[in-house]
């Protein structure tokens, strides 16, 4: 099985050319582009995203200005099996943000498209902590109309483009300073599993799909067997990257509180044939934080860690 790394932060701190080289360098067969970084998230939940966006240009202009850094991910020989679209999907006191990110996202699709993306992650609408204002069928309903929007184009697209729906969770930071964490509509696999049924029924094709992060499950207590089985060959592409199930920390696995077991096995048992794909930005930047030589160790680790993964997957009867 393949193994993968986002792009953000390691590219982001050494650059295109050394950035890519690195990834490679570890052993990564491919990349998630973290395309979301063409939006400031704070933009969006300030409000001030207009005018802020590549992608808000033509298609010709946003393949410009991405032409050089795609050439250094070709020259290194990375597989693109993925790529995360700007998030928050909507900001509930901007409606206006809710449009704005559509065409956004369009753009996204028409642009992986181009390059022969075959997976884009697409984060889902979901209220904050404690909004009673916005219910349960508000949000089903938002997200069966912001997910339809997309069908013209991922039917239009010449190489498959599949959007998938992250598992996710609400959080609230408390008086004393901790984050707190519950779950929502998305932390249960069955809710996104039938959302994505209905849209595939909608379009008429298979063009939707599933992201499992195990990050964010394991911040609401929910497994790797409850998320992968239940989502079995609805799951399209991975997150992978651990915590101790007290803050979303992005770190390496092994060193946070998640059944590896239970992950390599689930994967097995849907015969999982994607990318086994790391988050764990926060591990690379402690190491960047120390020296470059440090970062480029915890990248060799991770691709070890992931290589061991697809060992133990392959070696399950």
């Amino acid at each position: 099985m393949r193994i993968g790394m986002q792009t953000g932060n390691t590219v982001d701190r050494l650059g295109f050319e050394s950035g890519y080289a690195a990834i490679k360098a570890a052993g990564f067969d491919a990349i998630d582009w973290n395309l979301d970084h063409a939006v400031k998230y704070s933009d969006l939940i300030n409000g001030t995203f207009n005018g802020t966006s590549i992608f808000e240009k033509p298609l010709d202009e946003v393949i410009e200005y991405y032409a050089e850094e795609l050439a250094y991910i070709r020259k290194n020989g990375l597989e693109i099996f993925q790529a995360h679209a700007p998030f928050p999907s909507y900001v509930f006191r901007y409606p206006e943000s809710f449009e704005y990110m559509i065409r956004i996202i369009k753009r996204n699709i028409e642009y992986c498209d181009y390059v022969g993306i075959p997976n884009l992650v697409v984060h889902v609408i979901q209220r904050e902590w404690g909004d009673i204002s916005v219910t349960s069928k508000d949000i089903e309903e938002l997200n069966l109309k912001f997910y339809s929007a997309f069908i013209p184009e991922l039917l239009a697209c010449k190489n498959k483009v599949t959007v998938c729906l992250e598992n996710s969770f609400v959080w609230r930071k408390r008086s004393d300073g901790i984050n707190e964490y519950a779950t929502n509509e998305f932390s249960f696999p069955e809710y996104s599993a039938n959302l994505v049924d209905k849209l595939n029924a909608i379009a008429g094709k298979e063009v939707f799909g599933c992201c499992y992060d195990t990050g964010h499950a394991n911040l609401v207590k929910k497994g790797p067997a409850e998320n992968i089985v239940t989502l079995g060959k609805r799951l399209k592409v991975l997150h992978v990257h651990d915590n101790e199930g007290i803050s979303d920390a992005h770190i390496m696995p092994l060193t946070g509180t998640i059944n590896w077991n239970e992950f390599c096995e689930s994967l097995k048992k849907i015969e999982f044939e994607g990318v086994i794909s790391f988050e764990t930005f926060r591990s690379n930047d402690r190491g960047y934080a120390f020296s470059k030589e440090m970062c480029l160790l915890v990248l060799d680790v991770t691709a070890k860690i992931g290589k061991a993964f697809s060992r133990r997957i392959d070696e399950l009867k």
